[in-house]
């Protein structure tokens, strides 16, 4: 799946290609000839075509070169592939290159590292999984050019456990192994990839930050744009709807910034899913000086954070008010479709947005141990009225979870978060940044974990670039936030439970639905509860192993970990273990949709005393026996997405029975 930018500049775009991948034996490629005997080298793996984006794992599996990964514990035979570097290899023709011209070679997405050749001339590296790479490609230009990417090997280990200080490889950690995946380290081409022509002076950013004027019922929009050199010419710009322009005004610019704020604009607003439409428009500007121009779909609307009811003065604003609205957020936490996230489609996003939509989602938090969410995935949410709470790539890691403190990957991820707001921020469906998942101050172990705040180096760096480079969305510095990271009898009553996460599992029934009628938290962002995922997804991806006993012991339910089987609470209840697998789904599929619902409609009855209430998590990336989602790998939806659906689509006082 590609997205390209709007900018309307001569792209090639690369996606219409035939490439060739081929495996190597680490450095071998380098070597024309063999030292020894001057012959040349051949590829581990020999040529296999593609198109791209996609994951070298997603080539090999089609041409049989692996198994399904997801049958079993297949996904331990595909491990090698880490330790081999994989050359992606195209021709690019002629035409494409004029005289007097610029190019550069443009990728929004390269999971990891690796370097990058034209007709054999190395002309950049890449080490960064979220960040766009862009280095020019000079002549001479033949008949035929040949471009090369080339991915070295992946980091040995980024995954759930270890220490988040020592962390400093920008990429994704969660398929590392998380207690809802397997390993499976993705290498490949996520995103857009193009050559770009530049004829001299360009558009280097341009920002259009919509806004609203909830009483005037009218659109705001913030406008600026930075050049490359100094342009001295008309900024056009031109605001429309399926039946033509709606508002247009025309601006000089001069110099290398330029920025103005439109008010008055007679637009319909967005709004999100259950409470109004998602009314968009297409704004473009042109700067004729330099023949350029920049199209965007947006949407205007207002949102405002406030104080929850009861909250002191001194604690966070955790009541969401959009359009002058205070609206209760409701939803779940979001991972991408699959762990080989460069090999989903449009399809495979519209159809996770569509099934969030019709249980009356109007929220997603894009997690800090995943990506961010690409262009179609932000499209679709604005379509669906689903705002989006993106997280900076960082996350706990258990023994410790605080930050990396270094300069040089402070700056990193100063350009990362900066990509992140170029990229995404005129979504309308774009509700804040948050620093990360679960940073805490203290490891698992200690008992004395607190969220991380700005007197982190780091996070107060990221949070001054917030303000200046995107003052129009909220910024926190992770989730969870304030004074605990979960609620409990030690801090309960105390007024210092802000943002918090957990539970996740319940001793019983009644346990659970004491603790959430006791509960004061602000705002939930990562509540859950475990259930076995259906029979069709336990017997279809097996692999040959064997489900009974369901039990810890048996490797079958310990995949990835054992944690969420609940064979003792069966055991409670009925006085022995299960006696089939079919048994233990049924049971375990009921208990979370009960435990589920209870969480949300007492959480939601407390609003506007609480402000929201989020799922960990939404769908599986990998078939899991067991786990908390709430949507399986085959997207069929669990009893409990049922029974949430039934308290998200009730307005809270319809909750209070």
């Amino acid at each position: 799946m590609a997205c390209l930018l709007f900018f309307m500049k001569h792209i090639y775009d690369l996606s219409q290609n035939v490439w060739q991948l081929s495996g190597w034996t680490p450095e071998v490629w380098r070597m024309h000839g063999s030292v020894e005997t001057g012959d040349a080298f051949a590829a581990e793996i020999p040529a296999m075509e593609c198109r791209i984006p996609c994951s070298v794992q997603k080539v090999l599996r089609d041409n049989r070169v692996i198994e399904d990964w997801n049958a079993g514990l297949k996904f331990r035979d595909s491990e090698w592939i880490e330790h081999r570097h994989w050359m992606f290899t195209t021709t690019v023709p002629g035409s494409v290159f004029g005289k007097g011209k610029k190019y550069f070679f443009v990728s929004e997405g390269l999971d990891y590292k690796g370097e990058i050749y034209f007709n054999g001339v190395k002309i950049g590296a890449f080490e960064n999984s979220f960040l766009p790479v862009r280095f020019p490609i000079y002549g001479p230009f033949g008949d035929e050019n040949r471009l090369t990417i080339v991915f070295l090997e992946a980091p040995p280990w980024l995954g759930q456990f270890g220490r988040t200080s020592r962390i400093t490889s920008p990429k994704v950690r969660f398929y590392y192994g998380w207690d809802w995946t397997c390993r499976f380290v993705q290498t490949g081409i996520w995103d857009s990839t193009y050559i770009e022509e530049n004829s001299g002076n360009t558009v280097c950013r341009v920002t259009t930050a919509a806004d609203a004027d909830p009483d005037k019922r009218c659109g705001i929009l913030h406008a600026s744009a930075v050049f490359e050199k100094d342009y001295r010419g008309p900024v056009v710009l031109k605001i429309e709807d399926a039946s033509g322009c709606i508002f247009s005004a025309e601006e000089n610019a001069e110099g290398d910034f330029w920025q103005k704020t439109f008010s008055d604009i007679p637009a319909k607003l967005w709004d999100v899913n259950l409470e109004g439409e998602q009314n968009l428009y297409t704004v473009s500007l042109s700067f004729p000086g330099i023949g350029e121009t920049v199209t965007r779909r947006i949407g205007f609307r207002h949102i405002e954070w406030k104080h929850t009811r009861g909250a002191a003065p001194e604690r966070g604003k955790w009541l969401c008010s959009i359009n002058g609205r205070d609206t209760f957020l409701q939803g779940f936490n979001w991972v991408p479709p699959y762990h080989n996230f460069a090999d989903c489609t449009s399809e495979d996003y519209a159809k996770l947005i569509k099934i969030y939509k019709d249980l009356g989602v109007n929220v997603l938090r894009v997690n800090g141990v995943g990506v961010l969410g690409p262009e179609e995935f932000y499209r679709l949410c604005d379509e669906a009225g689903i705002l989006i709470w993106q997280e900076l790539p960082m996350s706990s890691s258990a023994l410790d979870n605080t930050p990396p403190c270094d300069e040089k990957f402070t700056e990193t991820m100063v350009s990362v978060f900066k990509g992140y707001i170029m990229r995404r921020q005129h979504h309308p469906s774009l509700l804040l940044w948050s620093g990360g998942n679960e940073l805490f101050t203290d490891s698992h172990l200690s008992g004395r974990m607190k969220p991380c705040t700005d007197e982190h180096p780091m996070l107060k760096r990221l949070q001054d670039v917030a303000r200046k480079e995107d003052p129009y969305h909220r910024f926190i510095t992770g989730s969870p936030t304030g004074g605990a990271y979960t609620v409990d009898d030690t801090n309960r009553g105390k007024g210092i439970n802000e943002n918090v996460h957990g539970p996740w599992k319940a001793s019983s029934i009644e346990e659970w639905s004491d603790y959430f009628r006791r509960d004061d938290a602000m705002f939930r962002s990562e509540t859950g509860a475990p259930g076995a995922s259906s029979l069709d997804v336990i017997y279809r991806y097996s692999g040959g192993s064997e489900p009974m006993p369901v039990a810890n012991e048996n490797v079958f339910w310990a995949r990835p970990f054992h944690w969420w089987l609940e064979v003792p609470e069966f055991a409670s209840e009925f006085k022995r273990e299960p006696a089939s697998p079919e048994e233990y789904v049924i049971w375990s599929q009921r208990r979370q949709a009960q435990l589920l619902y209870i969480a949300a409609r007492e959480t939601k009855r407390r609003f506007p005393e609480c402000g929201g209430f989020m799922v960990w998590m939404g769908h599986d990336v990998y078939p899991c026996p067991c786990n908390t989602s709430v949507i399986d790998y085959n997207r069929n939806l669990k009893p409990a997405a049922l029974s949430l659906g039934l308290v998200f689509r009730k307005k809270p006082e319809e909750l209070c029975d």
